[in-house]
């Protein structure tokens, strides 16, 4: 999962990339709403941690305000100094998914993260998927390969591969897919995740042995390359 960070203070900035990154999400950042701007334009992000005033003209109510007019359903999670009532509403009409005010609790921060991300992927959950040639259908539960064969998934494939194919080309680990797909609290085998790449690669390789779309990363886990 890819999340932008749009913060003009280094401390505050520093502290979110490194809790979202502990977290295993891919975290890039910027200072202004300029620069979000431009990055916005050639990468996809998954999620916006937005501070309300920021560097530059471009305040982040703004900036929220224009990625809705825009139609860009992206989420979008305001941290800011800003604690008054009145300020919450401006986030929240301007588009804002949450409002989370400084100094923040770490462990709440990371937590309301993930619960924007559970809402926005269940709102969006029956859209059709498509990475490179790779298209997974979620609700017909069947992915559709490379060289055009559909293959029909069990839902616990769907949501490992659904989640590879988010983080394409991105190693993912172990337990990164375990959490995902699982929950932290997990107590099933221990290979569980495994046995699951092993069924996909199955279904999807030419060449289970030597696979070209699921690649195992050594000491890290598995990385998706559609």
């Amino acid at each position: 999962m890819n999340i932008l960070i749009v913060e003009d203070d280094e401390i505050t900035c520093a502290l979110l990339r490194f809790l979202l990154q502990e977290e295993g999400f891919s975290v890039s950042t910027v200072a202004d709403a300029e620069g979000a701007t431009r990055l916005l334009e050639h990468r996809k992000f998954h999620l916006i941690v937005l501070d309300v005033l920021l560097a530059g003209l471009t305040s982040g109510i703004d900036l929220c305000r224009k990625l809705r007019k825009d139609g860009d359903d992206i989420p979008v999670i305001f941290v800011s100094g800003k604690h008054g009532i009145a300020d919450r509403v401006a986030g929240l009409r301007a588009g804002g998914d949450d409002y989370i005010v400084k100094p923040f609790d770490a462990g709440e921060l990371v937590e309301r993260v993930k619960a924007v991300f559970r809402r926005h992927s269940h709102e969006v959950s029956n859209a059709p998927i498509a990475v490179g040639r790779l298209r997974l259908n979620l609700q017909e539960l069947k992915v559709t390969t490379p060289q055009g064969k559909d293959v029909a998934l069990t839902p616990t494939e769907v949501r490992i591969l659904h989640y590879l194919l988010l983080n394409n080309g991105r190693a993912v680990s172990r337990e990164m897919l375990q959490n995902s797909i699982w929950g932290h609290d997990h107590e099933g085998e221990s290979n569980a995740v495994d046995v699951y790449i092993r069924r996909l690669r199955k279904k999807l390789e030419k060449d289970p042995s030597g696979p070209r779309l699921i690649h195992t990363v050594r000491g890290s886990g598995y990385k998706l390359v559609a």
